[in-house]
């Protein structure tokens, strides 16, 4: 597996990134930034990867991230090695602590991400998870159109600066308190923290019999409530996110039965028939690719 190495400092607020530009390892690569007077960074990354490889993240200070994927997908491990993901449409909050945390990126794969770093001198007062939880939440592409024209600013003068951090609040009032769109007002929390659940857990099908004990509401309203929040049902979001995590699996040098076992399906058959039906070709092929 071939890896490349991103570094982040905040107290110099410079990003290291010349070496995701390595041409071995991505076909294209872009890159923006932006430092604000209250110390909180924005970067964004555009690229196309060349081969299947790890991108291992280095903090040197600790602080808050928010994380918006317009495109791509990636599986990652935090420098407390736990398992998380990134998907188109969808934002992760969580505290970083010093140290490193990898992706896990595939063969030929577009990615558009933007990160917001705040400095542990801002901590959120409200909103936030816990100090070791992950969240994911779906996102619009209202706040990523807010934060690629942040981006984008020209901010030369102190009054440009100032408006610039003031429609950077104005776009961190959304993030920090998601649960507050209209879309996720009409919804229960607790389906909400179904989807949570199974973004974070995708090694095998719950059952909707389960879910619903897990929510506290009926099959009925688990099913209705969760399709109004997905667009999707309880199974069909619940195989999507398996298959994913199963062509990573198979990148990073996993058998097919191997991967089969570990996501939950009894036989192999079955996992090539499921994976060539959404990716319209065999998982064996990714080992030839």
């Amino acid at each position: 597996m071939n890896r490349s190495k991103l570094s982040i400092r905040y107290q110099e607020q410079e990003l290291l990134s010349t070496s995701m530009a390595d041409p071995g390892l991505y076909k294209t690569y872009h890159h923006q930034s932006l430092h604000t007077l209250s110390g909180i960074e924005l970067h964004n990354f555009s690229f196309e990867t060349k081969r299947a490889h790890r991108l291992t993240s280095e903090y040197t200070q600790p602080g808050y991230k928010i994380t918006l994927c317009a495109e791509g997908y990636a599986e990652n491990i935090s420098s407390r090695k736990e398992k998380y993901y990134f998907a188109s449409m969808h934002a992760l909050r969580y505290k970083i602590r010093q140290g490193s945390s990898e992706s896990l990126l595939n063969k030929n794969s577009q990615v558009n991400i933007t990160h917001i770093y705040l400095p542990d001198s801002l901590k959120p007062e409200e909103g936030w998870p816990g100090e070791d939880a992950i969240q994911s939440f779906t996102i619009s592409p209202f706040l990523l159109q807010q934060a690629q024209l942040l981006l984008s600013r020209h901010s030369n003068t102190v009054f440009e600066k100032f408006e610039t951090e003031s429609k950077l609040f104005e776009l961190l009032s959304y993030l920090i308190k998601p649960l507050s769109s209209s879309l996720e007002k009409n919804i229960s929390p607790s389906i909400i923290e179904v989807r949570d659940f199974l973004e974070a857990n995708r090694e095998g099908i719950q059952s909707i019999k389960a879910l619903a004990r897990r929510a506290g509401v009926n099959e009925f309203k688990l099913k209705k409530e969760f399709k109004a929040l997905t667009g999707k049902g309880i199974f069909e979001y619940q195989q999507d996110q398996i298959l994913e995590t199963a062509r990573l699996l198979i990148v990073a040098g996993a058998t097919v039965k191997e991967t089969a076992e570990k996501v939950g399906y009894n036989h192999t058959g079955n996992f090539s028939k499921a994976f060539y039906k959404k990716f319209g070709y065999h998982p064996s092929s990714l080992h030839h690719s």
